[in-house]
């Protein structure tokens, strides 16, 4: 549907839109071996990860209470009251960071041997990392796909309220605000289709490594490969599901944020902008989990997000205070790794096009953001391999003792509460192994 869309109005406007730019042969390789370097990275940084992921966590988060307390400083020094009241607001925001280390500071030692631990399932699995650039290369290809079809339509709606004046572009606009509208519905659906079926393997393979790496049946296969097979197949209806919900929330949000920028913001708008927003990042939170039971057990998505709102109501404290320690050690490694490359192709990208500023620092921008891209691809594997372990370990602690009894240890200290097991052990054994759900 959308290339009939992007084929059906580029015809329209194909006489009207400018020539493309050229890019450079400069440019290109400045691209080419930023991806070199943001490789490299991505592996240092996942062999420091397994090595000194206490470290990282500390780093990570003091770095981001030094951030905090630098902006409110430099905020309270401004003379404007708006000023003062956003340092205020920064200050105060800073204040409970702070508070936030304080209080799980026990748990930095458990977050910092569950990031080791999938540090090295993903070396032990390579597969997984490839899996990651294959989807971003779906991605991108659905992208160039998607953004035919926009701009020509937005395009398309530009020459029409040229052509017929004011008022009958308005209605033009109204028109075609569904189209628009079921553009970015595509464009989001897709996107988290492909995320999600990434996110399914790789909660499948750890699945794998959880339960069945002590048996003979878990050493020979693939896991990786058996798991991808699932979320492409028995999965898939779970898959699009749960997509859709997310994507429509966020759709929804982005129209309405859109709406509100056309006319005067009222109380109720406003209100409507902030449901959604809080929607948008509740629900995806929730996605996560009840797409590891999907992967883990072969559910539908209706019965993982019951079994998933009864994870989350046991143990959701300390799903969410596990996820701010983790969460800000990947996205120190997506800064780190995009100014890793500005670091060492930066200088490059500045003689190759001169001194000028507006010559060198859009590609320079550019190279940061394919490091940051690539880091940002690793972190997104190591988040569903780490919510993977948590829900294996909330159906069914004893196994973990067999498998990594370090992890293990660490869990039941973390955790001194065991969670009471949902689902079956039986059936998550034959699904992972092959049987059952195939």
């Amino acid at each position: 549907g959308v290339a009939a869309v992007a084929i059906a109005n580029g015809r329209r406007v194909a006489t009207e839109l400018p020539s493309a730019g050229v890019v450079s042969a400069a440019t290109l390789r400045l691209c080419a071996g930023a991806c070199i370097t943001s490789a490299a990275f991505a592996a240092a940084w996942l062999a420091l990860l397994r090595q000194h992921a206490r470290a990282l966590i500390w780093i990570s988060t003091g770095a981001s209470a030094v951030l905090y307390l630098l902006t409110s400083a430099w905020l309270l020094t401004g003379k404007s009251a708006a000023s003062v009241m956003l340092g205020l607001g920064v200050l105060c925001s800073a204040s409970c960071h702070l508070a936030f280390l304080y209080a799980a500071r026990e748990r930095v030692a458990f977050s910092a041997t569950l990031l080791s631990t999938v540090a090295s399932l993903l070396q032990a699995h390579p597969a997984l990392i490839v899996l990651a650039l294959g989807a971003v290369g779906v991605t991108l290809l659905w992208l160039v796909v998607w953004s035919v079809a926009m701009s020509y339509t937005l395009h398309a709606r530009a020459l029409g309220a040229l052509a017929t004046g004011p008022a009958a572009g308005e209605i033009a606009y109204g028109s075609e605000g569904w189209l628009v509208f079921w553009l970015l519905l595509s464009f989001y659906w897709t996107a988290h289709v492909v995320k999600n079926v990434v996110h399914v393997t790789v909660a499948g393979t750890v699945g794998s490594w959880y339960f069945l790496a002590p048996q003979p049946h878990g050493r020979g296969a693939d896991p990786t490969r058996r798991a991808l097979v699932r979320a492409l197949t028995t999965s898939f209806g779970s898959i699009c599901l749960g997509s859709l919900v997310v994507s429509a929330i966020r759709a929804l949000r982005l129209g309405a944020s859109a709406a509100s920028r056309r006319a005067s913001p009222g109380p109720l708008r406003s209100c409507l902008l902030c449901l959604l927003g809080f929607l948008d990042v509740v629900v995806r939170f929730f996605n996560q989990y009840a797409f590891t039971h999907v992967a883990l057990y072969g559910k539908h998505f209706t019965s993982a997000s019951r079994d998933t709102w009864a994870l989350l109501s046991r143990c959701g404290i300390d799903v969410l205070a596990q996820r701010e320690l983790t969460g800000s050690v990947l996205l120190s490694g997506c800064v780190a790794g995009g100014l890793a490359n500005v670091l060492v192709l930066g200088s490059v990208a500045r003689a190759s096009f001169g001194g000028q500023v507006k010559e060198w620092l859009p590609v320079a921008w550019l190279v940061f953001l394919i490091g940051a891209g690539v880091q940002l691809l690793v972190s997104a594997v190591v988040e569903s391999a780490v919510c993977a372990l948590y829900v294996c370990y909330a159906e069914d602690p004893n196994a973990l003792s067999t498998v990594h009894p370090q992890l293990y240890a660490a869990f039941v200290h973390a955790n001194p509460t065991v969670p009471l097991p949902g689902e079956p052990l039986s059936h998550a054994h034959g699904l992972l192994a092959g049987r059952g759900g195939l």
